[in-house]
């Protein structure tokens, strides 16, 4: 769906940029704490993904890899794998709050909807089970949104709340049958979330 673009922030141009960080350095109110009987051993700490606005924790997702594209990060599966060029997973954000013209989460997911339904007069949204977010010991709103087109017909979009954004976790594909086979990999990228230090940049 071309939604999916417009909803970005700019082509980031930049290949993947992740790097292990110890969590209670960089995220010391976002992140769970450890204490001493805890394992300290990489798995313990999340990836540090850079973005245009910041460092989103968040693991990348499962056998696929970062690309250019839209958005504040974007993922391809690997090259020779089934899904290959049918299925990607991008990151965008917008902002929320009193001077925006969404105020909160919920305006702006009203919109989103709204938006799509202007755009494609035949599409269809479902709501999905808004998915669990361990980490951020909180849930997120999820819709899969059908557009009854050919290129990118399938999306599933996941709306988390921060401070003053929405971060959009989104799977788009041209085909049904590799936009199911990613929905796996896509829910374990959603639920490694864990928090984000965005920078707070001028005009949007």
């Amino acid at each position: 769906m071309s939604r999916s673009i417009s909803r970005g922030f700019g082509t980031s141009g930049r290949t993947a940029f992740v790097v292990a960080l110890a969590a209670s350095l960089i995220f010391p109110t976002c992140l769970p704490c450890q204490t001493k009987a805890e394992s300290k051993s990489s798995q313990d700490f999340p990836e540090m993904l850079l973005t245009q606005q910041g460092m989103l924790a968040i693991d990348s997702p499962n056998g696929w890899v970062r690309a250019d594209g839209p958005g504040l990060a974007y993922f391809v599966p690997k090259a020779g794998t089934t899904a290959a060029n049918n299925v990607f997973i991008y990151i965008s954000s917008a902002p929320i709050g009193p001077t925006e013209d969404t105020k909160n989460l919920k305006e702006y997911v009203e919109s989103d909807i709204a938006g799509f339904k202007h755009r494609f007069k035949s599409g269809v949204i479902t709501e999905e089970t808004p998915i669990d977010l361990p980490f951020a010991k909180s849930k997120a709103p999820a819709y899969t949104f059908c557009s009854a087109e050919v290129n990118n017909a399938f999306e599933k979009i996941v709306y988390i709340a921060e401070k003053n954004r929405v971060l959009i976790l989104a799977l788009s594909a041209k085909k049904k049958d590799a936009f199911d086979e990613s929905q796996s990999v896509f829910r374990q990228f959603v639920q490694s979330y864990r928090g984000s230090l965005a920078e707070t940049a001028p005009g949007r």
